[in-house]
């Protein structure tokens, strides 16, 4: 049986973003981007991509509510695959995978006029 795939998922993560807004109004609030670890790009990949998707249309309707594209950052030379030497298993980045998404923050921020001094 085919699976619907995650388009169900858009009014959750709104109304969980909007639950958010709602409890702390001062709050910038970021979405990171999911990267996909299917390393050759299965069907999971592709459900992966259309999440991210699904939260950049999300994003765009909350006040201070930005995405986050951290996919470009760890992929091959190539931009085809995510380096798997950045993560330590098929989920959580290994230290260098860190160090890369820190960086990714820090730039957002920055472009954001976020004091981002540690």
């Amino acid at each position: 049986r085919k699976s619907n795939g995650v388009s169900g998922l858009f009014y959750p993560l709104r109304d969980l973003l909007t639950k958010t807004r709602k409890l702390f109004p001062g709050a910038k609030i970021f979405v990171q981007a999911v990267i996909p670890m299917g390393f050759e790009y299965n069907w999971t990949a592709s459900n992966v991509l259309d999440f991210n998707e699904i939260q950049r249309r999300c994003v765009r309707e909350i006040p201070n509510c930005s995405y986050i594209d951290v996919l470009d950052y760890f992929l091959d030379r190539r931009q085809r695959y995510p380096v798997r030497s950045l993560f330590r298993d098929t989920i959580h980045p290994s230290p260098k995978g860190c160090a890369i998404l820190a960086r990714a923050f820090i730039r957002v921020a920055r472009d954001r006029n976020f004091d981002v001094r540690l």
